[in-house]
């Protein structure tokens, strides 16, 4: 008989039970809202390091200019230099407020996948001697694969800068297509264009 001042043992097993289920249901829910939180955080972290990677390269490329440089064994290099795999320049805009650093405006850099991550490498001076050292800046982190192509004013797509007949050696490329394989979002195929006169002697 039901006790008209309280709950039977049935009715308090019942009650518990339905507020277990609740709690798990609840639990479950929070569980999937802090979950889809996570994944949108990270989604737009990594979105952010693809646009901030993707300007800095676009604002180097703009930057090119024709001038070679010595490497750290004093062979020349050209101006412009590309690969499949690397791509190699010399840009200006390398600030240096009031002169207060012993070198010019320009900056020579090399783009590259290492270790799953898209590098800026850079060095202090153009004409390097043996104890230079480079430096490395890891703009973009789970990349898989990375390649570059180069196109010439005719219109001509190649996989190497200057390209292998031989032309175009004092010239850059008047565009620069970069192709991404990343971990977040897949394949990604991104073209710069460099400007026209960018390449005039400073």
């Amino acid at each position: 008989m039901k006790n008209k001042f309280g709950f039977t043992l049935l009715e308090l097993l019942i009650s518990l039970f339905i507020f277990t289920l609740i709690a798990i249901i609840l639990t479950t829910a929070l569980h999937r809202s802090f979950s889809l939180e996570e994944r949108v955080k990270n989604s737009l972290s990594q979105s952010h390091d693809l646009q901030m990677a993707m300007l800095i390269f676009g604002r180097d490329l703009a930057q090119t200019i024709a001038r070679p440089i010595k490497d750290n064994n004093g062979q020349a290099e050209l101006a412009f230099v590309g690969s499949p795999e690397s791509l190699e320049f010399t840009r200006v805009g390398f600030i240096n407020p009031f002169g207060q650093f012993a070198r010019s405006n320009m900056q020579r850099l090399k783009y590259q996948l290492s270790k799953e991550q898209f590098d800026r490498e850079s060095w202090p001076t153009l004409d390097r001697v043996t104890q230079t050292q480079s430096e490395h800046k890891k703009l973009l982190s789970g990349v898989s694969e990375i390649s570059f192509k180069y196109l010439d004013a005719e219109g001509h797509l190649s996989p190497t800068w200057p390209p292998a007949n031989g032309n175009h050696l004092d010239t850059h490329p008047i565009a620069v297509e970069l192709n991404l394989t990343l971990k977040a979002y897949g394949k990604i195929r991104l073209v710069f264009p460099l400007t026209e006169g960018s390449f005039n002697e400073n």
